[in-house]
């Protein structure tokens, strides 16, 4: 089943059946951290970016630190390898990294791994390899995690999908 999340991603509102994909709009964080502001656009799609408004230090496994970190919590997702694509928009090539992990994972970054746009475009998100990362999710709760390093990425949507297909 796929599941358009144009609010929240609270637990009641998907609690009885079990999801293959999934849009969450990226204001809607469970944890926001104070470095991260929403943005008013007429080009989102829930009309609000969030974005980083402080660069970080590179390695986030030295410098962990809330203020600059953001979370989605997961839930009755069917098990499977799942992608994640994000609705961003870059600012300047060669600098604009972003670090992800599921749960306790290690970090996994790509620096540069996005094309600069300076439209709103859909990005696969890809890890230290540089190729699209598959996280293995499970219907447990599990916990998203971005921290980005630089200021120059915004977010609009994130899409979470086993089904193959690309976001819309």
């Amino acid at each position: 089943m796929i599941r358009r999340m144009f609010g929240s991603t609270s637990r009641s509102e998907v609690e009885s059946e079990l999801i293959s994909s999934l849009y969450i709009e990226a204001e809607n964080a469970e944890f926001i951290g104070s470095n991260w502001i929403n943005l008013p656009s007429v080009e989102a799609t829930g009309n609000v970016l969030i974005a980083e408004v402080s660069p970080n230090p590179a390695d986030p496994s030295t410098v962990f630190n809330n203020i600059n970190l953001i979370s989605y919590n997961l839930f009755n997702f069917e098990p499977g390898l799942y992608k994640i694509y994000l609705k961003v928009r870059i600012s300047s090539t060669g600098s604009d990294s972003i670090f992800h992990r599921l749960d306790n994972l290690p970090w996994q970054a790509n620096p540069s791994m996005f094309s600069v746009n300076s439209n709103i475009s859909w990005q696969i998100l890809q890890g230290n390899t540089s190729s699209a990362v598959e996280y293995s999710i499970t219907s447990n709760i599990h916990t998203l995690g971005f921290y980005i390093r630089e200021s120059g990425i915004i977010i609009d949507k994130i899409y979470i999908t086993k089904n193959g297909d690309t976001p819309i």
